[in-house]
């Protein structure tokens, strides 16, 4: 009797609860409705077509020597550089093809910048002959409305160093390039370069 009593309560309960479900179901609000293929397709398209940020890459290309200055320990050291820099993939993006030095030795680099439409962000991937990684970085316009910020994290034996890259032009012929690590709660300035374009 008592088993039956018991079986038959939850039976109620269950009951209630499948009802109460119904119910709530009924007063959730519709769920968007997906776009549909052809829309998603159409914005795809557009996200990818360069834009303003892109068409400012251009001011960036040309054939450019340089004067690195690298800070250590409060020391700092300079040397002589070149960049190339030209538009790929329809101009939507900025490779860099970099030759210098790095204590004492040969140093070449080359990059990629960007910009992500969807993301609304700067994106740079850098590589050099001083490292086997492949350094990543994202950022924005500082707010001077000229220099693009990107920063990242570089891993190695020093531990994760959180790193950031300025890129702005100074005039019609010459832009810089400042580089930047955190050291503890500090943002310290690790190299500048200062480029005049080759004519």
């Amino acid at each position: 009797m008592k088993i039956r009593l018991v079986l038959a309560s939850w039976a109620v309960i269950a009951a209630g609860a499948y009802f109460a479900g119904i119910g709530m179901a009924e007063d959730e609000p519709a769920a968007p409705e997906q776009p549909s293929e052809e829309a998603m397709m159409k914005e795809m398209l557009a996200l990818g077509e360069p834009g303003e940020p892109h068409a400012e890459f251009k001011a960036f290309v040309g054939e450019w020597s340089g004067k690195a200055t690298m800070y250590m320990n409060g020391e700092s050291a300079t040397s002589d550089a070149s960049i190339s820099n030209e538009l790929t993939l329809g101009g939507r993006f900025l490779r860099r093809r970099y030759k210098g030095t790095m204590a004492d030795m040969p140093f070449l680099g080359v990059g990629i910048l960007g910009y992500d439409n969807y993301k609304k962000e700067y994106q740079s991937l850098w590589l050099d002959s001083m490292s086997s990684n492949m350094y990543t970085s994202k950022g924005q316009k500082l707010e001077d409305g000229k220099t693009i910020s990107v920063s990242g994290v570089w891993d190695g034996p020093m531990g994760a160093i959180k790193m950031r890259h300025a890129m702005r032009m100074t005039g019609p012929d010459t832009y810089m390039e400042t580089g930047y690590m955190m050291q503890g709660e500090q943002e310290v300035k690790t190299m500048e370069i200062e480029f005049t374009r080759v004519k």
